[in-house]
C-alpha cells in the first residue's frame, strides 16, 4: 500500500466518523431548536387566545347582553369564541390544535380527556405554575403540548357557572343545568391546551439532516481531490524523483534529472542527502578515473626515458 493509498484510507476513515459525530449533534441540535420554535409559535398562539378570551369578557359579552338579556349567545362565552377564532387560524396551521379543556365544562366538547385531566391537576396542586410543556401519545405519533391554567379571576364568570339558577336560562335551555357550575374565584378549573404532532419536528430535523450530510459530502470530495492533488504535487512527485536518483547513484549512474535541494521539510532535507551523495559519488568516480589514468601512463613513461639513456 502506497502512500496515497494510505492517505486515502486516513481520510476515509476520519470523514466517515467525523460525518456520523457531526450529523448526530447536528441532528440533536436541530430537533431541540425546532422543537423550541414550535413551543414558540404554541405560545404566541396560547397568548392569543388568552386575548380573545378577555377582549370577550370585557368588551363582546356587555354589549351583546345590554341588547338582550334573554336570548343566549354563545359568542359572549370566552372559551366559545377563543375555539372559533383558532378554528380559523388551524386552516393555516394545520398541523397546531388547540383545546380548552376543563375538569366541569358547560359544552360537552371541552370536556378534558385523561391525559388532559393530568396537566389540569399539577395546575391545581401549584398556584405558581404557569406553563406546562411535555409531549403525550395520541392515535398516530407523539405530539408536543404547551399549557396553561384556566383559572377563575373574573367574577362574571361566575354569573354562568356558579348554581344553575343564576345562571342565563337561555344558557340552560341550550347546554342543560347538570355540568358547568360550582365554579369557585381562584379555582383551576381546566387548561388551553395547544398541540403538535412531534413527527412534524422530527421530518423537518431529517430534512435538515439531509440537507447536512450533502453539504458534507459535497464539501468531502472537493477537499479530497485538493489534498489528493497537494499530495502529489508536493510529497509523492518529489519523492518519486529522488527514488529514481537514488537508484540510478546505487547502480554507478549519473542521474538522469539534477537533483534539486529546495525547501526547509523533510523532502528538502531528503534531498540535501541524494544531493550530496550524487556530489560524493561524483567526486569518488572522478579519483578513480584519474588514478586509472596515472597508473597505465607509469610504464610508457619509464620505457620512454630508458631509452633516451640509451642514446
Amino acid at each position: 500500500m502506497n502512500i496515497q493509498q494510505r492517505f486515502n484510507l486516513i481520510f476515509l476513515a476520519t470523514f466517515f466518523l467525523g460525518a456520523v459525530a457531526i450529523a448526530s449533534i447536528s441532528f440533536i441540535f436541530e430537533r431541540q431548536q425546532i422543537q423550541a420554535e414550535v413551543m414558540s409559535q404554541a405560545r404566541l398562539m396560547l397568548e392569543s387566545a388568552l386575548a380573545i378570551r378577555s377582549y370577550t369578557v370585557q368588551q363582546v359579552r356587555p354589549a351583546i347582553s345590554a341588547q338582550s338579556s334573554d336570548q343566549f349567545f354563545p359568542q359572549t362565552v370566552p372559551s366559545f369564541a377563543a375555539h372559533e377564532t383558532f378554528s380559523i387560524l388551524h386552516q393555516k396551521y394545520p398541523l397546531y390544535s388547540y383545546r380548552e379543556a376543563v375538569l366541569n365544562p358547560t359544552n360537552p366538547r371541552s370536556r378534558a380527556t385523561a391525559w388532559e385531566v393530568e396537566i389540569i391537576q399539577r395546575f391545581s396542586a401549584d398556584p405558581n405554575i404557569g406553563e406546562l410543556t411535555g409531549h403525550h401519545r395520541t392515535e398516530q405519533s407523539d405530539a408536543l403540548y404547551l399549557a396553561h391554567p384556566i383559572q377563575i379571576t373574573d367574577e362574571s364568570c361566575l354569573s354562568c357557572h356558579s348554581t344553575a339558577d343564576a345562571a342565563p336560562k337561555a344558557m340552560i335551555q341550550l347546554y342543560g343545568s347538570s355540568n358547568g357550575f360550582g365554579w369557585k374565584m381562584g379555582e383551576v378549573v381546566g387548561a388551553q391546551i395547544v398541540s403538535v404532532p412531534m413527527n412534524f419536528a422530527e421530518e423537518k430535523a431529517q430534512r435538515s439532516l439531509g440537507i447536512l450530510v450533502i453539504s458534507l459530502f459535497s464539501m468531502s470530495i472537493l477537499i479530497y481531490l485538493f489534498f489528493n492533488w497537494l499530495l502529489r504535487r508536493f510529497v509523492l512527485r518529489p519523492l518519486a524523483q529522488l527514488t529514481t536518483a537514488a537508484d540510478a547513484i546505487s547502480l554507478g549512474q549519473k542521474p538522469t534529472a539534477e537533483v534539486v535541494a529546495t525547501g526547509s521539510g523533510e523532502i528538502g532535507e531528503i534531498a540535501a542527502a541524494i544531493k550530496r551523495l550524487q556530489q560524493s559519488f561524483e567526486r569518488a568516480m572522478e579519483l578513480l578515473t584519474e588514478n586509472e589514468g596515472g597508473t597505465k601512463a607509469g610504464p610508457h613513461t619509464d620505457a620512454a626515458r630508458t631509452e633516451k639513456d640509451r642514446l
